[in-house]
């Protein structure tokens, strides 16, 4: 495929060690991606909003376009995301086959006419969650390799409890999530956050 062969070639030339690794996971992306979507086509099971489910930069694609600033300019997307124009647009059609936005051409520029929402969190019995969520944590380390102290917290912790505290903590957690969707729930957004959260036992 035409974005596939431009992806090796980028990776040939570029020159920034960053770019080099965005480019290099988008690469083995494509790859899991391809190789689940063929075997479940034969099946005929794959859904279109699961072949995005399996290309995490795509579902950071889609929930950009819900940002008005980055819809309204595809050159302030791309710049975003480190992506060429070209390569935006490959994404873009990408999207378009899945069924998730609708794409048109106004004087000669590719323009998002409409975002078509999507199951973007499978349940944890689906199938390729797995899968999703193992390229997404991939690119989550890969991006905050490169960010300064200030533009990222993480917080990590090993300790000893009860099994009452975990039910408990998950019960907390549950509404903390909840006050958290709400929030980001805002008309006035202009970025895109990732919020990933691990709870398990040891032992």
């Amino acid at each position: 495929e035409e974005a596939y062969l431009r992806m090796l070639r980028d990776f040939e030339l570029a020159q920034s060690p960053k770019r080099k690794e965005q480019l290099r996971f988008r690469i083995k992306s494509y790859k899991v991606s391809q190789s689940i979507k063929a075997e479940e086509l034969k099946k005929g099971t794959l859904k279109p909003e699961e072949v995005f489910a399996l290309d995490p930069s795509l579902m950071l694609l889609h929930v950009a376009l819900h940002i008005e600033k980055f819809r309204n300019d595809l050159n302030a997307l791309a710049l975003a995301f480190n992506l060429s124009l070209a390569d935006l647009h490959s994404q873009l059609s990408r999207l378009e086959e899945a069924g998730l936005v609708v794409l048109h051409k106004k004087l000669g520029q590719l323009k998002v006419k409409e975002i078509k929402e999507s199951q973007v969190h499978f349940s944890r019995e689906h199938p390729l969650t797995r899968a999703h969520q193992s390229l997404l944590r991939e690119m989550c380390q890969s991006k905050l390799q490169t960010l300064s102290l200030k533009k990222k917290e993480s917080f990590m912790v090993t300790f000893s409890s009860s099994k009452e505290f975990a039910e408990k903590f998950l019960e907390a957690q549950k509404r903390f999530l909840n006050e958290v969707q709400k929030l980001s729930s805002s008309p006035q957004s202009d970025k895109v956050y990732q919020l990933n959260m691990d709870f398990f036992s040891w032992t």
